[in-house]
This record gives structure tokens, C-alpha cells and sequence, in this order.
């Protein structure tokens, strides 16, 4: 029941224009972010942090606290219409050479990116570069829910490995990098065991798991970056590789 309601929801969602999308989302963001106080006090807290202290205003942080969940809002739309219209068909792509040329090293290749623009519409442009495109994911809902988003992720080429149990998103990567495929890897933001570091003043966690991964099977390593122009209008950004080294000393490379 879920599966069919998400797909006519899907198709409505789809039909609306641009303009009327902007307007859905910033409806239903002002309801999470003011009436039901989605993570509202959480948001804030770290826009305070981040605001540089003489030019801070509350009323600014409200406003870049509402825009943020606009954009995650507006994600999840753009998601849920992708099943009746294409997700980047307003997608283009910058340092796009910088994908090609380690690919063509056919060493594969580690795309590390963040939850942060549109990532779905980030991996369907990745899709679309020629090389086989591979991501480790969480089961998102229940049965029906995890169908209708399996099936989209499928239909724009991405090919998904549910994690199940410890070490089958660490053996899905062994194979594909070994096949010179691209592996996709979402910076979550902490991961036990990491050490903490200084961010805006304050001890943040880390996430050393792709760091730990690489000193195992050794590719190439670039970051991309979804930005946002409009409803639906997206930049992939590709950032030189990284330049990681290996030594003797494991954890101190990590």
C-alpha cells in the first residue's frame, strides 16, 4: 500500500512546475521548522556556532536555520518526482576532466561526497559518466518504502549493496575497485572509535572509515559536491584527487 500511494504521490509531485515546487517546499519547511520544531533547537545551536560572534543576530540564524531545511525538503521532493521525471535533466557538472582522468587510469575510482545539496541527483549524474557506479546503502523504511527508492536508484543506474551485517559494505568495495568501478561513499558524521577534532571551537566527532578502507584497497580518491542553483537546477562540482599518502604508521596515515 505504501509502495503505490509513494508512487501516485510521486507522479503529482512530478507535474508540479518549478516555481510551484519552490513554494511546496518552503510550506512544508516553515511546518517542520516552526510548528513541529524539526531538530529546530539542534540547528540553531550550531548556526550559532558558526556565525562569526560580532555580526551574529538571531533573526539570521532562524532564517539560514529554515533555508537548510527548505534544501532538505526540497531533496526529497526532487527525489520523489524522480520516479515520473528525470533528476538531472537540470543536473550539469564542473571539473567533470578531473572524473575522466582518473578513470582512465583504470584503477577505479573513490567518490567521497556528504549529504549535503541533492546527493541522489549528485550519484544519477555520476550514473551517466561511463563506468559502473556503486554505493553501500542503508534499508530506508519499511518494505514498501525501500522498494519505491530501490527502483529509482536502479532506474537512473546506480547500482545499491544493502548493508545487512558488518563487512558487507567493506567487501562490496574490495570487488568493485578491483573491476576499476566507481565506489560512492557518503561522510556520515561520526563513526565510534574516531578521534576528535577542533571545529569552529568545539571537539567534533570524525569519520575515518573511507581513510581505514583506502589503506586496504588503494584507487584514486576525489570529492563532489551537489550545489544547488533552484528547485531541480543542480552543479555536480569534482575536486582534484586527493593527494594521500601511506607510510609504516597505520593509524597516524588514518
Amino acid at each position: 500500500m505504501i509502495y503505490f500511494c509513494l508512487w501516485a504521490l510521486s507522479w503529482g509531485v512530478s507535474r508540479l512546475s518549478d516555481r510551484a515546487l519552490e513554494r511546496l517546499s518552503l510550506i512544508l519547511a516553515f511546518l517542520l521548522f516552526h510548528v513541529f520544531r524539526f531538530r529546530r533547537a539542534l540547528i540553531l545551536k550550531n548556526l550559532e556556532r558558526i556565525i562569526p560572534y560580532s555580526s551574529y543576530r538571531s533573526e539570521d540564524a532562524v532564517k539560514l536555520g529554515l533555508k537548510s531545511v527548505q534544501s532538505l525538503v526540497l531533496t526529497g521532493l526532487e527525489f520523489l518526482s524522480a520516479r515520473h521525471k528525470s533528476i538531472t535533466h537540470h543536473v550539469s557538472g564542473e571539473g567533470l576532466e578531473i572524473l575522466k582522468d582518473v578513470l582512465a587510469k583504470g584503477r577505479g575510482v573513490y567518490i567521497l561526497s556528504t549529504h549535503s545539496g541533492n546527493w541522489e541527483a549528485l550519484a544519477a549524474f555520476i550514473c551517466q559518466q561511463g563506468a559502473p557506479a556503486y554505493v553501500p546503502v542503508k534499508r530506508v523504511g519499511g518494505e514498501g518504502m525501500n522498494k519505491f527508492v530501490t527502483e529509482i536508484r536502479q532506474a537512473y543506474g546506480l547500482i545499491t549493496a544493502e548493508r545487512k551485517q558488518k563487512g558487507d559494505a567493506t567487501a562490496l568495495i574490495q570487488r568493485q575497485i578491483s573491476q576499476s568501478h566507481i565506489v560512492g561513499f557518503m561522510h556520515d558524521q561520526a563513526r565510534p572509535g574516531s578521534p576528535k577534532l577542533d571545529f569552529f571551537g568545539v571537539p567534533a566527532k570524525t569519520n575515518v572509515s573511507m581513510a581505514a578502507i583506502w589503506k586496504k584497497y588503494e584507487a584514486p580518491m576525489i570529492a563532489a559536491v551537489a550545489i544547488r542553483k533552484s528547485p531541480r537546477h543542480h552543479v555536480i562540482k569534482f575536486l582534484p584527487e586527493l593527494p594521500l599518502v601511506k607510510t609504516d604508521d597505520a593509524e597516524k596515515d588514518i
